[in-house]
């Protein structure tokens, strides 16, 4: 933002986007006018800990080729890779360009991280949005949004992890009427 000379901004992100959105407004409250958290617990657990660690794990002896359809599954509900819409091949494509440096890079991070215990400082207008289908995600989202004072939440019918992509309109139409 300071190289692009932006003084304030609204930050949307998704999964690991929604915890950076989360992180950067508790760190620089002053820069942002509003936040979109979308399919983001914003904290580690141990049980997610141990999940990433593995799949570090799995990206250091086999590569990312080994994590693609498993992420696939996770990210998205069964009925949805049943269909096998275009977008999942992006998805894939996506996950292919990704260094295995960087997945590991990544995967550490979301191995330890808390955004979450601090949520109640948040003093901009927040969106929480996440995917009925999410695993745990909606429920920790909920428990963000019942932490933040007048602060928005969103579940999006039949979406998982990916939300944008699996509930397209309905995940527009809420930043639509969240940034109106």
């Amino acid at each position: 933002m300071d190289a692009l000379g932006i003084a304030k901004a609204t930050f949307a992100g998704l999964s690991m986007g929604g915890a950076t959105a989360l992180g950067l407004v508790e760190r620089r409250p002053e820069r942002f006018e509003r936040i979109i958290v979308a399919d983001s617990p914003c904290q580690s657990t141990p049980q997610s800990s141990q999940q990433w660690e593995e799949r570090i794990a799995v990206a250091r002896k086999q590569g990312i080729e080994a994590l693609i359809e498993p992420t696939v599954a996770r990210w998205f509900p069964p009925e949805t890779v049943a269909k096998n819409p275009p977008y999942l091949d992006k998805i894939r494509a996506m996950m292919r360009a990704t260094p295995v440096d960087g997945f590991i890079g990544c995967a550490a991070a979301l191995a330890a991280h808390d955004y979450a215990s601090a949520v109640a400082m948040v003093k901009c207008p927040t969106l929480f949005i996440v995917g009925e289908k999410d695993g745990a995600t909606p429920a920790a989202m909920a428990k963000l949004h019942e932490k933040l004072a007048g602060s928005r939440f969103v579940t999006l019918p039949g979406a998982g992890h990916i939300s944008n992509m699996d509930r397209a309109g309905e995940f527009n139409q809420a930043l639509r009427d969240f940034l109106n």
